[in-house]
């Protein structure tokens, strides 16, 4: 693969942007590189856009804040740094302190062991306080 390997076909390059903007859609107005990335398979960013519609933003019991901060919980335990900062971000804008953050890594360290938080200075960098 090239490091930047791009689709180059018209119609699909149509298409990913068409999945791009329903992302950006159901994301509240923004995407990351990371979708930006996928729209060059635009059935792969499809996919994305129906599972984030139908697992995450179809979500009607939970506080945005906990779903977020679940997502974070999982993040770390997966070592997702993505996910790690874009739902720690997300997390703290909707609500979550700094103590409340900690919790949930304390959480994350007591079910999958130190190993998950042990870059805890590098997840707390990821994470916008300001």
């Amino acid at each position: 693969w090239r490091k930047n390997m791009r689709e180059e076909n018209e119609e699909r390059l149509k298409a990913g942007r068409a999945a791009l903007e329903k992302v950006k859609e159901l994301r509240g107005g923004s995407v990351i590189s990371t979708h930006k990335r996928m729209a060059n398979d635009p059935e792969l960013l499809e996919a994305f856009a129906y599972n984030f519609e139908h697992c995450k933003s179809g979500l009607k019991k939970l506080e945005p804040k906990t779903v977020e901060l679940l997502l974070l919980a999982l993040g770390c335990a997966k070592g997702k740094k993505t996910t790690i900062r874009v739902h720690g971000n997300l997390a703290h804008q909707k609500g979550a302190s700094v103590e409340e953050i900690c919790e949930v890594l304390r959480l994350v360290m007591f079910y999958c062991g130190a190993s998950a938080v042990l870059d805890l200075d590098e997840i707390l960098d990821e994470i916008d306080f300001e």
